[in-house]
């Protein structure tokens, strides 16, 4: 199933800072900031961010019950990771003109 294909010279002059979206979402909104392909790499990276970050603040307060930090800890290790991995495929992704939206919250807009 490909994804969206950006126009050619779009993409060609901002596939690595496109890409590198996906780990570092600011960067394209400063190196290429009135790229469609950049701005959409953006978007998906702050998304994952914003993923992070919710598992973060879910982990914190049951740090503070004894019988729960552990299994706890584990789980949100193993999301935290996933998030991870999630990121760097869509970055090769994008490298190869191949630009999905993220799953389950892909479709959020939050940088036009």
């Amino acid at each position: 199933m490909a994804g969206k294909i950006f126009d050619g010279s779009d993409y060609e002059e901002n596939r690595v800072v496109g890409a590198l979206g996906y780990l570092f979402f600011f960067v394209p909104l400063f190196a290429a900031p009135k790229s469609a392909f950049a701005k959409f790499c953006a978007n998906q990276g702050l998304l994952l961010c914003l993923g992070q970050i919710a598992l973060w603040l879910v982990q914190i307060p049951f740090s503070f019950v004894w019988f729960l930090r552990g299994p706890v800890n584990v789980l949100t290790g193993i999301a935290h990771a996933l998030l991870g991995f999630i990121g760097i495929y869509y970055m090769i992704l994008a490298l190869q003109n191949d630009v999905r939206e993220i799953p389950f919250a892909g479709h959020y807009k939050l940088i036009k």
